[in-house]
């Protein structure tokens, strides 16, 4: 999960005119989830408090609404969008050979016929991976990019399992009995 958030100013509008803008969010979709909050009280709205904003997301954007017919003054407000990365959870990775661990399942099944090396690249903020050895003859050896603790996960049993979470640039491992070294 990504959460981008940013402060913007809605200009106020003339009598009759909902006001509304669109902001930059790279990597929202129309999935995304948004939030929106007033940076500062108006008492130009009958003392409202809580004015009807609503947001809808789109790809890589944001647009926030006013729902007044009219906007009286400029407005403050702060956005939170939060998007979840697009993986797939049916279908998970096999390898039986050398090679890389991808970042687009979210669980990697290991068989083993002898000792490989295995890689994997940097995920997105706040994935989860999740790596099983289901067969083992030898060693899986994982060299991730960016890896916190360590600089190798590796698998020297049937069963032995990693979970992994990537965040602040690095994969970061959570639970399992894979060895972290």
């Amino acid at each position: 999960m990504t959460i981008i958030s940013g402060k913007t100013t809605i200009l106020k509008s003339t009598p009759g005119v909902k006001a509304s803008k669109t902001v930059s969010v790279p990597g929202a979709t129309s999935s995304s989830v948004a939030s929106i909050t007033i940076a500062q009280a108006c008492y130009e709205y009958d003392n409202r408090l809580q004015l009807p904003f609503y947001a809808i997301c789109s790809t890589d954007e944001l647009t926030i609404y006013c729902d007044d017919d009219q906007l009286r003054v400029d407005t403050e407000v702060y956005y939170f969008v939060e998007s979840t990365p697009s993986i797939s959870v049916l279908t998970p990775q096999s390898l039986a050979l050398a090679g890389a661990v991808d970042t687009t399942s979210e669980v990697t099944l290991i068989t083993t016929a002898g000792a490989i090396a295995l890689t994997l690249d940097d995920g997105v903020e706040g994935q989860i991976k999740h790596i099983v050895c289901i067969s083992y003859v030898g060693d899986a050896t994982l060299t991730p990019t960016n890896l916190l603790g360590g600089d190798t996960i590796t698998f020297g049993a049937e069963g032995e399992t990693a979970t992994l979470l990537f965040t602040n640039d690095a994969w970061v491992k959570l639970s399992g009995i894979a060895t972290l070294a």
